[in-house]
């Protein structure tokens, strides 16, 4: 026996989807490189993305039509159009006259945030942030070279970078906070970010950050609040004294200490929900 076609339809072929192609670094790895001997870097994790005056930042890919298929008595079959990607112009964005591409108008920091797309300003300090500075109050983001003296503040919409250790100072960002040594709170010292918190390590300080918190060695007598998770990585992973509450999870090498150094943990409910519920 053998079949023999005598009539065929034609199939549907539905559009596919537009999307968006970016031409910076939308996700940030703020975890340290290893080296080639092995050691790790942890002065250099490029928290802030830098972009040029007129650079190009994103391009939609417009979707494609679909084509209708037919049966084989000649009926059409309806095919679907591909949906279309769509994100907004931020600040200091232009576009082009099609829409379907975004420039930057400032050298500065992109930004995406609910398929917002924004270019944020920078501000580079060369040196301490400390008496030759004053406290510093920034639209954008902030890069700090030295380190941050205590009695002082740093609030930024954007993120902030601080390649030293930061004494008894206050610190709060729009974005992300990464301290590229370490902080030395002296019990006063207080910072807040909007996404997430990392350091090589904390001693004596209070850290809230609405998502995660990472610090690559340790964490003592200190205050911890993360609405995600908490991370102690590194050789050490250490986290002793003080209080640690996480939304989702904490891990660590070690917790607590053989001295009898009292430290409480909770995971499980957003730290700033508990607060608003007690307040009411």
């Amino acid at each position: 026996n053998s079949t023999i076609q005598i009539a065929s339809g034609k199939p549907v072929k539905n559009g596919e989807n537009g999307y968006v192609n970016y031409f910076f670094k939308t996700i940030l790895d703020l975890r340290p490189k290893e080296l080639k001997n092995g050691s790790v870097d942890f002065y250099n994790l490029d928290l802030v993305n830098n972009v040029k005056e007129g650079e190009l930042l994103a391009e939609i890919v417009p979707p494609t039509k679909g084509f209708h298929g037919k049966t084989v008595t000649g009926k059409n079959i309806p095919a679907k159009d591909g949906k279309e990607a769509r994100i907004r112009a931020g600040k200091n964005i232009a576009t082009s006259e099609d829409g379907h591409k975004y420039f930057s108008k400032i050298d500065g920091q992109p930004i995406l945030h609910d398929s917002k797309l924004s270019v944020l300003p920078i501000l580079e300090i060369k040196g301490d942030v400390g008496p030759a500075t004053g406290n510093i109050n920034f639209l954008g983001s902030v890069i700090v070279r030295g380190n941050v003296k205590s009695g002082f503040a740093i609030k930024a919409d954007g993120d902030i970078e601080i390649n030293g250790i930061v004494e008894a100072a206050e610190i709060v960002s729009g974005g992300s906070i990464k301290i590229n040594r370490g902080v030395q709170g002296q019990g006063k010292g207080i910072l807040k970010a909007k996404n997430d918190f990392s350091a090589k390590y904390i001693e004596n300080a209070t850290v809230e950050a609405e998502q995660n918190i990472n610090i690559f060695e340790s964490a003592m007598h200190s205050f911890l609040f993360a609405g995600r998770k908490i991370k102690l990585q590194g050789k050490k992973g250490l986290i002793v004294g003080g209080m640690a509450k996480a939304g989702e999870g904490l891990s660590a090498k070690t917790i607590g200490s053989p001295m009898s150094t009292y430290t409480e943990i909770e995971v499980g409910i957003n730290p700033n929900l508990k607060k608003e519920y007690q307040e009411l």
